[in-house]
């Protein structure tokens, strides 16, 4: 399965938050956002695709748990190498990374 990092034309993503990285499966996709407006600990939210909107959901099928793990390695592989690590529990988002969201289409 292929990783995607960017929405396609025809998708949009229901996440108000500005977005600093995204890893899109067929169905899960993980967004990486910051905690708070001034502070810069990464945080993620599992997003699954609906109709072309990717947006939160808490329940899926079991056949999609391999596309997960998928995602959930990628952005955590991105992670490791690209944000500074504070301490054992917290990552943050350097300032180059904070001054360029990804910018999203939204419905």
């Amino acid at each position: 399965m292929t990783i995607r990092t960017e929405l396609h034309e025809e998708e949009s993503i229901a996440i108000s938050e500005p977005i600093y990285a995204m890893f899109l499966g067929d169905c899960f996709g993980v967004v990486l956002t910051k905690r708070g407006p001034e502070d810069p600990h990464v945080c993620f939210t599992i997003v699954v695709e609906d109709d072309g909107t990717w947006a939160e959901r808490s329940r899926s099928s079991f056949y999609w748990m391999n596309d997960l793990q998928d995602v959930l390695k990628a952005s955590m592989k991105f992670v490791k190498k690209f944000c500074i690590k504070k301490d054992k529990f917290e990552h943050q988002f350097t300032q180059d990374q904070l001054a360029r969201p990804i910018r999203v289409n939204e419905r």
